[in-house]
């Protein structure tokens, strides 16, 4: 009998401690903002996301240029972007993006085209 009680109140103490991290978690959102950049566009189709979610953010230079640099809250994620595209995960607080793009050199606007 004291073993079901103690079932039942763990199992009462655990839903009283997960149902409202649970609630908290699916409605706080974070910002995500997209500062503008010379020479191309950053565009990501949320403005907000939820909390430990992800978001993808485009980066589309403008003819003839190339991206040189991508930073997520002043880090450099250069390396993190594939095919144009930078995936943001787990996020956990406000991210701010901004993308640094540079003229490209002939063999980079070829390679670009046949890659």
């Amino acid at each position: 009998m004291k073993k079901r009680r103690r079932v039942r109140a763990c199992l009462c103490i655990g839903l009283a401690v997960l149902l409202p991290l649970c609630l908290f978690l699916s409605v706080y959102t974070v910002p995500l903002t997209l500062l503008p950049a010379e020479n191309g566009t950053l565009y990501c189709t949320k403005t907000r996301a939820h909390l430990f979610s992800s978001a993808v953010v485009c980066l589309e230079p403008a003819p003839g240029y190339v991206v040189e640099h991508v930073f997520v809250n002043g880090r450099d994620c250069t390396e993190r972007l594939e095919r144009g595209r930078l995936r943001l995960r787990c996020l956990l607080g406000e991210a701010v993006v901004t993308a640094d793009f540079a003229e490209a050199a002939a063999a980079d606007a070829y390679r670009a085209v046949f890659v």
